[in-house]
């Protein structure tokens, strides 16, 4: 990285960013939950499942082709390129969006009966359609500032754009709208809508402003266009794809588990429970990661389109590494405080067993996530669709296997098998690409002892010292606060120490298995 110091600090600030709205998103998530209820927030899950796919084709891959190109037409010496990249990229959101936007407008009505076989949920996709244009152009937006490093701007838009949303939900959900969930569930999608015009009109406006700076490209706008198709049709295609058989697999839960004997408000409250309460704990901490792996993009653009292989391999490097250790910190705290959690957050004690169960998946999902960006970043993207696609067969195959058999508890094998699959390969792949060597002992080993001393320690002093009560909001605060400090004192120790330092060049490669 030419700027280490300017790399950290744009990490650092969407890091805080991401944490403050996280929180937010957690309180909100609450709310929302105790107002609509298990069963509301199933129906949420339920048809989002089916704007997943839309959004998808609607916005997959614009970002990445705007970071990507745009940072390599900036590497290049060509300021114009990067300012042609993210015209055409918008261009092309907005054509693309508007298509889908109109389609699912129009058989929302069918797919809420003939899918979904809930009629109170074609309303909600008509609000979720509405908005894919504006999702898409704000998507084009922020990959121009990623490329450009200005990550004040995404920071500043996302904030706001979070902020108006979530005030102004709360308010709509305290005034007269009432208890009925369908009416609670309307509201909200309302606000969200009005709150990405808000962003999207935010994001133009400082793009166009910045984008004054740069001159015009040198290469022909037919040549800007096909290498932004390069990139956003496998990575749509895979997406699409991938979120269709995602839609398959979430719509065939509920009937699975009705055929395991629950019933159905119940399946679509276990359901709820699961995707709306469980996982937004898991993914929580990933608030400080994906920050940085999202800068990561334009790094590995950069380093790849001038042939800096040597900066490839050792950014791959140290990102595994610090991924690896994080996730390996983050899933040992959550596990330890997982009852604590749920209860604090949810008041469900069915939610902490979801959290502790799905705990031990995080450094797998994180380090998967982390991969599959450097992939992209130096031009992977048609290798991940292959292995998107069939990760997502697997998906619903086992999905109509085991959910039926197994309940819930099959459902979460079938999320253990996904995301285990999907790193897998992925790994495997970067690490024939780029010549990445990790250490398996030093990178693994170290930070499963440290965690499981510092979380060890923390429950001792919380229940047996502090004698706070399990299951209390102070309880999980002050254990994961001790974790954390405990844990992030050891790494620091270790490091100084040397245990930490990254083997050389010609140390040997233990390969993850």
């Amino acid at each position: 990285m030419k700027n280490t110091g300017k790399f950290i600090l744009d990490g650092l600030i969407l890091s805080a960013v991401s944490l403050i709205l996280r929180s937010a998103g957690v309180f909100f998530n609450a709310c929302v939950t105790g107002k609509t209820g298990a069963e509301g927030t199933g129906l949420l899950t339920l048809v989002g499942s089916v704007y997943g796919p839309a959004l998808t084709l609607s916005t997959a891959g614009v970002n990445l082709a705007v970071s990507r190109i745009a940072a390599e037409e900036l590497g290049r010496g060509d300021p114009g390129g990067a300012r042609a990249t993210v015209g055409k990229a918008a261009a092309y959101a907005l054509t693309v969006s508007a298509a889908v936007g109109a389609l699912l407008f129009a058989l929302s009505g069918y797919i809420a009966v003939s899918w979904l076989g809930n009629s109170d949920a074609a309303a909600l996709l008509r609000l979720l359609a509405m908005g894919l244009t504006l999702q898409a152009l704000s998507s084009a937006m922020a990959g121009y500032f990623t490329a450009v490093r200005r990550v004040t701007a995404n920071a500043a838009v996302t904030v706001l754009g979070q902020a108006a949303r979530i005030s102004v939900t709360l308010l709509a959900l305290s005034g007269s709208i009432g208890n009925d969930p369908r009416d609670c569930l309307f509201a909200v999608l309302l606000c969200s809508l009005a709150a990405d015009g808000f962003s999207c009109l935010i994001h133009v406006i400082l793009c166009r402003i910045d984008g004054k700076r740069l001159g015009h490209s040198g290469e022909s706008r037919s040549g800007i266009m096909k290498r932004i198709l390069s990139v956003t049709v496998p990575v749509s295609v895979s997406s699409f794809l991938r979120s269709g058989l995602v839609a398959a697999e979430h719509i065939l839960i509920p009937k699975g588990l009705v055929k395991s004997g629950a019933k159905y408000a119940d399946a679509m409250a276990a359901y709820g429970v699961l995707g709306g309460m469980a996982m937004p704990i898991i993914m929580f901490p990933a608030s400080f990661l994906y920050s940085f792996t999202g800068l990561l993009i334009p790094e590995f653009a950069e380093a790849n389109g001038t042939g800096d292989m040597n900066t490839v391999r050792d950014t791959a490097e140290k990102t595994v590494k610090t991924v690896l250790y994080f996730s390996v910190g983050a899933a040992a705290v959550i596990l330890g405080f997982s009852y604590d959690l749920g209860m604090a957050v949810y008041g469900s004690t069915y939610a902490g067993r979801c959290i502790r169960v799905l705990a031990p998946l995080i450094p797998v999902m994180y380090l998967d996530t982390a991969v599959d960006s450097a992939l992209k970043g130096i031009g992977e993207q048609v290798y991940t669709m292959k292995v998107n696609i069939a990760d997502a067969f697997i998906s619903v195959i086992a999905v109509w296997l085991l959910v039926p058999l197994l309940g819930l508890d099959g459902y979460i094998a079938v999320i253990f098998i996904s995301e285990i699959f999907n790193f897998a390969l992925s790994i495997r792949r970067l690490s024939s690409v780029t010549g990445m060597r990790v250490g398996l002992i030093r990178t693994a080993l170290f930070p499963l002892i440290s965690s499981a001393l510092s979380v060890g320690v923390s429950v001792f002093a919380v229940r047996r010292l502090l004698f706070i009560p399990v299951g209390t909001a102070l309880s999980a605060v002050v254990g994961i606060t001790l974790s954390a400090g405990l844990y992030g004192g050891m790494y620091f120790a270790l490091k100084r120490i040397n245990c930490l330092q990254p083997h050389s060049a010609n140390a040997g490669f233990h390969r993850v298995r």
